[in-house]
């Protein structure tokens, strides 16, 4: 070691290498400097010293862990992504951890499943019942975890889940379903009264509230809020109370280049609501280009402090309507969103629109960047985004976007193979969802998908606190089904307060661009899954 370690930065790299004619000799002296955890002297080898090696790949893969040990984020993708492309293996890295860095690199991660239950048979036309935006589609509320489907055009149903049993209700009506925009949201106040809104997509609010509190067998008439900005709706997003602040609604008033995102209060001693005075995110008037903004789910820190995230939509790309996504912005509010601020404490002036946004991750256009993803916070508060966007070979892939006190980060968390384009209006059929994302008590994150790397299964990708180290091949299966089109719809509350993660999981079909197809069902399944952690 005190050989290599003399040399690395005395002489000509050319040299240096050269000097270790045998292979085995070389990788044995890697691994001495990875075992002592020397990183400066590892952060000074170059792909070109060992472009050569038999184990260049493996060697790559040391390297990239020493640049991430010294936060140097540059230096550990460079060569994270030298170290894949020089054919690094799921095993040949589990190897690598399980004999020389298990405590300080990563842990792996189990997904146990600890209960399920159907509670029926739903719409599988298309994803309206599992579409990632729906907020909620599955909440807790004291002892009951509830959640609601559209069991056909005819019948919107509410269940009510406790321990091992479940009841239901059926709202009757008439919904516009072959729209998978038209989904269903819960929510509840601090009367413990459950909300919901469904089946708009720039379309009229329709809305009700239950009559008593945490029963779903009594419902008033299906009515307006305030009347106010209703007409457009679309993406109704509830924010439940918290620390003072009362039941709020996030919503979209406009189209999808052309919009504004408002919010609105419930009281419940008058039983109202009312409105924000000005938009949150507006890019309705902006010259001339319009545009909207699609925010990631909010999150709510133990201050009460409401982030968000979120890109800017504009026209379509060329005659094949290339969706046109462009970057992601960030904000924060301390007063349920009458004032803004960066994550640098800058105050914004309202609305924010693309001219004023903070930009934490550039993505230019054309990029298949993807809108409304998730966002969770750490135990400091920060933020951690999942979205996908293009690599630099043009393949869509999952990303981790998380800030520190240092600033903003990101990595690329999977390795997919195989292009495709997001382009056409209405929803498609992607062979990939959208990504949600948690954190645990200890700060690990996990990063929820389905897709073709995982046989359309829903899956989990988990990396360690503090440095998010993993190889984007090493993911749990969190139910063996396939699910077609489905997006992970998750408890949040349940999860904040347990860490038991609860899955509304239900196999879907997507046509592409909401096209109208025959009627078919599929059955629903409440699954609750713990990720246990392990170092040995």
């Amino acid at each position: 070691m005190t050989l290599i370690k003399s040399w690395i930065g005395k002489n000509r790299h050319d040299k240096i290498h050269d000097d270790f004619k045998d292979d085995a000799a070389y990788f044995q002296s890697i691994n001495i400097l990875w075992r002592s955890k020397d990183w400066p002297a590892l952060t000074k080898i170059t792909d070109r010293d060992i472009s050569r090696r038999v184990d260049r790949a493996e060697i790559a893969f040391i390297i990239a862990i020493a640049h991430a040990e010294m936060d140097a984020q540059d230096g550990y993708k460079l060569f994270s992504d030298i170290a894949f492309k020089w054919g690094l293996t799921a095993g040949s890295m589990k190897k690598l951890i399980g004999e020389n860095y298990k405590k300080n690199f990563c842990s792996k991660f189990r997904a146990n499943v600890v209960g399920s239950i159907q509670i029926g048979v739903g719409w599988a036309t298309n994803t309206i019942n599992t579409a990632i935006y729906r907020h909620h589609g599955i909440l807790t509320i004291g002892n009951y975890q509830y959640t609601a489907f559209y069991e056909s055009e005819s019948v919107l149903m509410l269940v009510r889940l406790s321990t091992n049993s479940f009841e239901f209700h059926k709202l009757q009506g008439q919904y516009r379903l072959h729209d998978a925009h038209n989904s269903i949201s819960l929510g509840h106040d601090r009367d413990h009264c459950l909300h919901v809104t469904y089946d708009h997509h720039g379309t009229k609010l329709r809305y009700r509230r239950s009559l008593k509190p945490y029963a779903i067998d009594a419902w008033g008439e299906e009515k307006a809020m305030t009347g106010n900005y209703e007409d457009r709706v679309t993406y109704p997003t509830f924010i439940n109370p918290r620390l003072g602040h009362p039941l709020t609604l996030l919503y979209r008033d406009g189209e999808s280049d052309k919009g504004c995102a408002r919010l609105k209060t419930f009281d419940e001693k008058l039983g109202v609501w009312g409105d924000h005075p000005v938009p949150v995110l507006s890019g309705e008037n902006n010259s001339p280009w319009t545009c909207n903004a699609y925010w990631n789910h909010p999150a709510i820190d133990e201050h009460g402090v409401l982030h968000l995230s979120f890109v800017w939509r504009t026209h379509s790309i060329g005659p094949e309507q290339i969706v046109n996504n462009l970057n992601i912005c960030y904000a924060k509010s301390a007063d349920n969103g009458l004032t803004w601020q960066t994550s640098g404490g800058v105050d914004y002036r309202s609305p924010i629109t693309p001219v004023n946004s903070e930009v934490i991750f550039a993505v230019p256009p054309g990029s298949n960047l993807i809108n409304q993803c998730s966002m969770a916070l750490d135990s400091k508060g920060f933020a951690h985004i999942a979205f996908y966007a293009n690599d630099k070979a043009g393949i869509p892939q999952y990303f981790h976007l998380w800030l520190t006190d240092a600033g903003w980060n990101v990595r690329q968390v999977s390795n997919r193979k195989v292009p495709f384009q997001l382009k056409g209006i209405g929803t498609l059929p992607v062979p990939i969802s959208r990504p949600e994302i948690l954190l645990d008590k200890d700060d690990n994150v996990h990063i929820l998908f389905r897709g073709d790397i995982s046989k359309n299964r829903l899956s989990a990708y988990s990396a360690s606190a503090p440095n998010y180290l993993g190889h984007p091949d090493d993911f749990e299966i969190l139910w063996p089904v396939d699910v077609g089109y489905a997006e992970p719809i998750i408890d949040r509350t349940r999860w904040n307060k347990d860490n038991i993660l609860t899955l509304f999981v239900q196999p879907t079909n997507q046509p592409n661009g909401d096209i109208r197809t025959d009627a078919t069902v599929s059955p629903i399944n409440i699954i609750n899954v713990k990720l246990t952690q392990h170092t040995g």
